[in-house]
C-alpha cells in the first residue's frame, strides 16, 4: 500500500497569525495629503461664497448638527462651521506625534484618514445648497 500525502496544514500552521503588509506613505504622499486638506477648505469656502447671497438671514439650526427642531441659527455659519472642521484636521495631521523611529504617524498609512475626513466636511458643506 502507498502512503497517503499530506496537503492539508498542521493546527500549528493554521494558527500562526502572518502580518499584514501595511501600505507606508512617503514623504510626498504626506505632503499630498496636506494639499488635499488645503483644497478641500478652498473648495468649501469658494461654496460658501457663493451660497451665502442666496441664504436667508437664519438656518435651520438641524444643518449645523444641533437635533432641536425649530430652531435657527445665523446664516454666517457656513462659513465657520465646516471650514473650521478643516482647519482642525489639517493641524491634526500637522502635529501627529511620531513613531519610535521618529516619522509622523500620519507617514506610516494613517494620513487616508484625513483625505476622507476633508471629503466629508466638503460634501456637508454642499449641503448648504439645499438649505
Amino acid at each position: 500500500m502507498a502512503k497517503r500525502r499530506r496537503t492539508g496544514k498542521t493546527v500549528e500552521e493554521a494558527s500562526k497569525v502572518k502580518k499584514a503588509h501595511e501600505p507606508k506613505l512617503t514623504r510626498i504622499g504626506y505632503q499630498l495629503t496636506f494639499w488635499a486638506v488645503i483644497v478641500g477648505l478652498v473648495v468649501q469656502l469658494l461654496m460658501a461664497i457663493i451660497v451665502y447671497p442666496r441664504l436667508p438671514a437664519q438656518i435651520p439650526a438641524n444643518w449645523t448638527g444641533f437635533l432641536f427642531q425649530g430652531q435657527t441659527v445665523p446664516s454666517w455659519m457656513v462659513f465657520v462651521l465646516f471650514p473650521v472642521g478643516q482647519i482642525v484636521v489639517f493641524f491634526v495631521g500637522l502635529f501627529s506625534p511620531r513613531d519610535d523611529k521618529g516619522g509622523k504617524l500620519m507617514e506610516s498609512g494613517k494620513a487616508w484618514t484625513l483625505i476622507l475626513l476633508s471629503a466629508f466636511f466638503t460634501l456637508l458643506q454642499y449641503s448648504a445648497f439645499r438649505l
